[in-house]
């Protein structure tokens, strides 16, 4: 039983391999939210030699870790075929994104575990008299996202609402200056944004975010990690 795992996966998508997406990961008759992490290599079908990972297509072999979001019971493939091979599942189409079978488990630091903390999101909401949300505005560059954003926190603050929030462009100038415009980049960049929404929130606040966030997948994705407070707005 683990949470994280090395596999050999067939990816058979018709879209590219993007690492830090999310998707089901179905073994057996368990299925858990899972995202494909670190690329190591990919194979060559015919020789079986190893080679630079670089972008993953259709019908490409690569070897990489999955992330899960909470322990699995699995084996290697070698020793227990039902469980030890699992396929990748689409969480928009729900279509099959890979087969796989699994390599070998990791290991988390067992040093790392949630703490819970006296001073509660409920206590923090009722401290604001609001309810945390997590205001999404995604559109093209362009269309207005940062503008309508901005126009809408100061109704907000001027109700006496307490916010923040959080632009693409003043993003990258540093939690996320180290990330590139490439898709895998972009689908960190917006998984990070994620997290950091869903700590506003933790902390009471309303979280307004401007980010184009172009593929549905990311934005379901990032609804996962804020959850019920998440609310998509098209511009």
């Amino acid at each position: 039983m683990a949470d994280m795992f090395t596999a050999m996966i067939l990816w058979t998508d018709d879209t590219e391999l993007v690492p830090g997406r999310n998707y089901f990961v179905k073994m057996g008759t368990d299925t858990k939210p899972g995202t494909v992490m670190n690329i190591k290599h990919k194979i060559d079908i015919n020789t079986g030699e190893e080679l630079k990972p670089g972008r993953i297509f259709k019908n490409e072999l690569v070897v990489c870790d999955i992330s899960l979001s909470e322990n699995m019971v699995f084996d290697t493939f070698d020793r227990n075929e039902a469980l030890g091979g699992f396929i990748l599942i689409d969480r928009v189409s729900n279509m099959t994104s890979a087969s796989d079978v699994t390599d070998h488990p990791l290991r988390r630091s067992e040093n790392v575990v949630w703490e819970e903390t006296d001073i509660t999101r409920d206590f923090r909401a009722r401290q604001k008299a609001q309810q945390p949300v997590t205001l999404w505005f995604t559109g093209l560059s362009g269309s207005g996202k940062s503008t309508l954003a901005n126009a809408v926190e100061k109704k907000l603050v001027a109700g006496r609402r307490h916010t923040m929030l959080l632009d693409g462009d003043n993003v990258r100038h540093g939690l996320n200056k180290d990330l590139s415009f490439k898709e895998s980049d972009r689908v960190e960049n917006i998984r990070r944004i994620a997290e950091v929404a869903s700590l506003m929130n933790e902390a009471g606040l309303i979280t307004l975010t401007s980010f184009i966030s172009p593929y549905a997948r990311d934005r379901s994705n990032a609804k996962e990690i804020i959850g019920d407070s998440f609310v998509e707005i098209h511009v």
